[in-house]
């Protein structure tokens, strides 16, 4: 799982991404991904993911 990671003061952003499956024939993969907001000192971080089609 890959982790990109960037912040602006206290808060911060998380993004993860994982390969679900991959088609060489059409260049393309399935990915899921996952991200986060969340605040220095906060109780609650804000979560949204899916799985995606992505081609180069």
């Amino acid at each position: 799982m890959t982790k990109f990671i960037n912040s602006s003061g206290s808060l911060h952003l998380n993004i993860y991404i994982e390969q679900v499956s991959q088609d060489i024939a059409n260049n393309s993969s399935r990915v899921s991904w996952k991200a986060t907001v969340d605040r220095d000192g906060a109780y609650r971080t804000y979560t949204y993911g899916n799985i995606s089609n992505l081609s180069v």
